[in-house]
């Protein structure tokens, strides 16, 4: 009981402070509590349930999915242990209930919602009208049913929510400190309600109540930013139904506080800084709205902290802040701030890839200087790399707990570096861990540019990065929208030829379509761009190179082959591309030292794949190499041999890769793509959180995925980059081939017999010129069938 009545305490503490020592030391004297007391003693039920209400918060305060899946399963618990008629039981129901719409809100299930509904309804009906609690079972009640009005658009449930909601703040007494966060749930109901009718007096007493609940709420509570940010929407819909400009300053000026809030939850402030930056780009002009998208951007540490599983990293970035860096940089770009946007655009995207480079930084020269701390350091990073999603093959016991702790004490050793004094083996611990400056991440001299096509809802541009500096070509004929609706066409084509029947017909069908978008794509972005850059004919002499860094929907998209291909109007006639994620990425693989690696190749050959269809294609790529690599210098995995365990322990021993094997994407959860074993029926695939564990922190020089889909990311959030070929770059290969989408048998080895060539040297391999060699090689079976592109499009190149 003590330990139960401690973590209420903890929990009470840090809903008035937002201290999240104070939230994880509540959850761990709850748990001891639960722990401590047998099953059937009367009191387990509401150990059970105070520790759902904990682990509700810690999501909440985090985003972790582990705490949130746990803290329905014992708050369902702790309802079904409670006799009917025990005094408790309602409160039981309403925590339940809580747990539920929360998971709700997280997954969209339906189902949730609706026993989240039923329990609250059942909270409220069990408890007698002048119990003290029966207010706040109301506004929860008057919550969900928002919620559900909000899926299913029954009005009955959104005058429910409204009744409900007015009877919870009636049942308040003006002092009591739960009123604020029941005006404001009322404010929410009648702003739904007006939306639905469009009921002046509603959206009045929206702005009234809402108000209030600011009014009542201190300043350093954690809700005052909810409180502030509910107020500045409803505002913000009076203004754009009256024009009064008194309503979007002040809306403007509440979201711009609840950004800047210290105490509130990372997503209510990211919230408020994504509507503070809309408002002000669609009313001021994109330029104006440069602070409030640094502001939102600035919190990204925050929301996708590594202390939270990848997978709720990734949600919360995707719900979040999908678009904010693109959107950013545009408005940047606006302003004439190029260097922000570049900053911008560095600082919100492949924020999954940011922190592998952040935790696997090297830590040599901070050995010669604070052993304890590099020691430290590299044990944290061992918690941390650790899979802890349902999508790790070995997830571990308590693994969310331990990364969570793991992951605050990184945090304050690095702290710790950077207030080490400098000294001449370590001259900046000041910057220890922070993001590259961003004149480090130009081109030298000698290198070529590297294009960043931006694609914002506000401009759509290109930044060319040289030795010089930063320039921009504006692309003022291409929009967002644009973008995304080809993309959808193009996907689409690819998966509508996958599920049929593959006739002849067909494959027109999809060849027609791919042609007519490396058309689009060229006249709308690619000839602008190289026209600016003076690449307007076929190079006579040396080939010029150019690095393509893509943003939103156009990372589905084959930039590197748009163009008429029946013309020299188009881009294999006039650059060597390559690609790169982000910018830093690209600097870190053109900065790591030679792989120490043996100069051996590792050659995976699976023309039969249980379940799959057969390749026969790969059994020629793996004739080819065995006959130009001489056996000391080679590894062969194929057919049986080729199993999950075998591939993951050999792929990070070798200098070279020749992948030739099947492959697959899910482009809702990019993460859990990958590559397929020979046993993936029964063992799995290799995925990319396989390539990136804490066995793969050192890669080699050349990979060639001659497989399906592996350069392909996801669709929800495009920007964090998430394929087969990032995750090997950002483990350190240094050269990556792959393809961005399904590839023909036949195309895969015709490119593996004709690449191969251009790279063996001195009886080895030398994959410096990798870029140019996967160019002329794609020229050439382009030039062969320029009315196929399927066969030649795919193939990228990434690295340095």
């Amino acid at each position: 009981m003590m330990l139960s009545n401690l973590g209420s305490a903890l929990q009470a503490r840090f809903r008035h402070t937002g201290s999240s020592t104070d939230l994880d030391d509540a959850i761990t004297a709850s748990r001891k509590a639960v722990a401590a007391t047998p099953t059937d003693h009367p009191n387990h039920a509401g150990y059970l349930s105070n520790l759902g209400s904990a682990l509700q918060a810690r999501f909440r305060h985090t985003g972790s999915g582990t705490d949130l899946n746990e803290a329905v399963s014992v708050s369902r618990e702790a309802v079904a242990i409670t006799p009917a008629d025990h005094s408790d039981r309602a409160a039981m129901l309403s925590n339940l209930g809580n747990a539920l719409r929360t998971r709700f809100e997280r997954t969209g299930s339906g189902t949730d919602l609706n026993e989240a509904v039923a329990v609250s309804r059942e909270a409220v009906a069990s408890t007698p009208t002048d119990h003290p609690n029966r207010a706040r079972y109301l506004s929860n009640l008057g919550g969900m049913l928002a919620n559900r009005f909000e899926r299913n658009g029954s009005p009955t449930d959104l005058d429910d929510a409204v009744t409900v909601s007015r009877e919870a703040v009636a049942a308040t007494p003006t002092d009591h400190p739960n009123r604020a966060r029941y005006l404001s749930n009322l404010g929410n109901a009648l702003a739904n309600r007006f939306e639905r009718n469009g009921s002046p007096p509603d959206l009045d007493d929206a702005v009234t109540v809402s108000r209030k609940a600011v009014a009542a709420t201190p300043t350093d509570h954690p809700d005052h930013a909810a409180h502030l940010s509910n107020l500045g929407n409803t505002l913000w819909t009076r203004f754009e139904c009256t024009g009064a400009d008194t309503d979007l300053d002040e809306a403007v000026q509440g979201w711009s506080r609840a950004c800047a809030s210290t105490v509130a939850p990372a997503t209510t402030r990211l919230i408020a800084a994504r509507q503070w930056a809309r408002a002000t780009a669609e009313q001021w002009g994109p330029a104006a709205a440069v602070e409030a998208y640094t502001a939102a951007l600035n919190l990204l540490p925050l929301l996708a902290w590594r202390g939270i599983d990848h997978q709720d990293q990734q949600h919360l970035l995707q719900t979040h802040a999908a678009t904010l860096a693109r959107d950013g940089a545009a408005c940047a770009i606006a302003a004439g701030r190029l260097d922000l946007a570049l900053e911008l655009l560095e600082q919100g995207r492949g924020v999954y890839w940011s922190q592998l480079l952040g935790t696997r930084t090297d830590l040599t020269a901070l050995h010669q200087v604070a052993p304890h701390l590099a020691a430290q350091l590299v044990d944290c990073r061992a918690v941390l790399e650790q899979p802890t999603t349902e999508y790790a093959s070995d997830p571990i016991p308590g693994a969310a707990e331990a990364r969570m702790r793991a992951a605050s004490r990184f945090d304050e050793l690095v702290d710790q570096v950077r207030a080490l004094p400098p000294t001449a083996l370590f001259p900046n611990p000041d910057t220890f861990l922070n993001p590259p400056a961003i004149h480090t991440l130009l081109p030298d001299v000698n290198q070529d540019p590297i294009v960043i096509v931006n694609i914002s809802r506000w401009r759509c541009d290109a930044l060319n990065l040289t030795h010089h500096g930063i320039t921009t070509v504006e692309l003022p004929d291409l929009s967002e929208e644009q973008v995304i609706d080809e993309a959808i066409r193009y996907l689409e084509a690819l998966q509508d030829f996958e599920r049929s029947r593959q006739s002849t017909a067909d494959r027109l069908i999809l060849e027609m379509a791919i042609t007519t978008g490396l058309e689009w794509l060229w006249e709308h972005i690619t000839a602008p761009i190289l026209d600016t850059l003076g690449h307007s004919s076929t190079p006579t002499g040396i080939w010029p190179r150019l690095w393509w860094c893509l943003t939103g929907a156009l990372t589905m998209l084959p930039l590197h082959a748009a163009g008429h291909h029946q013309t020299t109007n188009n881009v294999y006639d006039r650059v060597v591309s390559s690609y790169t994620p982000t910018v830093r990425a690209l600097n870190h693989v053109r900065t790591r030292p030679e792989s120490s690696h043996p100069p051996q190749i590792l050659i995976v050959a699976l023309p039969n794949t249980p379940g799959q269809s057969q390749l026969p294609g790969t059994t020629a790529e793996h004739d080819l190499l065995c006959t130009a690599l001489a056996p000391a210098q080679r590894t062969v995995l194929t057919d049986a041999q080729a199993t999950r365990a075998a591939l993951l322990a050999q792929i990070g021993q070798h200098r070279w890769l020749h992948a030739s094997c099947h492959g697959t994407q899910n482009l809702a959860t990019p993460t859990a793509g990958g590559l397929l074993p020979h046993d993936w029926n029964s063992a799995g695939l290799i995925t990319i959180t396989d390539l990136t564990g804490p066995d793969h922190t050192s890669g080699g020089e050349f990979a060639f995925l001659s497989a399906c889909k592996t350069a392909m990311g996801g669709v929800t959030n495009p920007d964090e980059a998430i394929t087969v070929a990032a995750a090997m770059q950002h483990v350190g290969w240094r050269h990556v081939i792959g393809t961005l989408w399904s590839v023909w048998d036949d195309s895969a080895a015709a490119v593996t017999h004709d690449l191969y060539p251009h790279l063996l040297s001195n009886g080895g391999l030398d994959p410096t010129n990798a870029a140019h060699a996967l160019h002329h090689t794609i020229r050439k079976l382009r030039d062969a069938h320029p009315e196929r592109p399927s066969t030649w499009a795919p193939f990228i190149h990434t690295g340095p």
